[in-house]
């Protein structure tokens, strides 16, 4: 988890602090469970996926979550976070 944790951190150009200011829990929990001391809830990681604009199922599964079967619900989500298809400002 840490490590596809610090993946989207650093795929969003920020930093813990970055991250802290934009979630809705501790630095000390997301520290334990960054660490592996415990795992993240769903809506901690949606937080994240949210804050730093990865897929959910990246945080969840790794890049083998692309691979995994979706049902409709999921599937609206992915394609609801997809960014537009022209690039901003384009």
């Amino acid at each position: 988890m840490k490590r596809r944790v610090d993946a989207a951190l650093k795929y969003a150009g920020m930093s813990q602090s970055d991250l802290e200011e934009k979630v809705d829990f501790s630095r000390s929990t997301f520290n334990r469970r960054r660490k592996g001391d415990y795992n993240f809830n769903k809506g901690e990681l949606h937080e994240i996926a949210e804050a730093t604009g990865v897929p959910e199922w990246f945080l969840t599964d790794g890049w083998a979550g692309w691979r995994k079967p979706f049902n409709r619900r999921e599937l609206e989500e992915l394609i609801d976070s997809l960014p537009p298809d022209d690039p901003p400002g384009e």
